[in-house]
């Protein structure tokens, strides 16, 4: 049976590719409101300020790559930011649709 690779720090390669897929998502989001009106790409670019800072505020602080290199290099952007959280909170979180429609509303 083939060993699990992991990571306690994710290559930069990895993080870099995680980044540019997000930011061509925000950039395709940005493209197609553009298109309706400047102001509607101010409030779309609020909205994904106040989704990145919820994702770090109730997720990246209580994961295990706090202060590390995650695939989307998270981990250590929290830490500039927020004080580390108890990783058990992570382990036990329910993921509900709740929690996931302002994630989905990005896109």
């Amino acid at each position: 049976m083939e060993e699990i690779k992991s990571y306690e720090n994710y290559p930069f390669r990895f993080v870099l590719i995680g980044n540019l897929l997000s930011l061509s998502i925000y950039g395709l989001g940005i493209f197609v409101i553009a298109q309706i009106g400047l102001i509607w790409v101010f409030f779309y670019l609020l909205f994904i300020l106040l989704i990145e800072y919820r994702l770090l505020k109730h997720s990246c602080k209580y994961c295990y790559y706090y202060g590390k290199y995650c695939a989307f290099g998270k981990g250590k952007l929290c830490a500039l930011f927020f004080k580390k959280g108890d990783p058990q909170i992570f382990v036990n979180t329910e993921i509900t649709w709740k929690s996931l429609i302002p994630d989905f509303l990005v896109f």
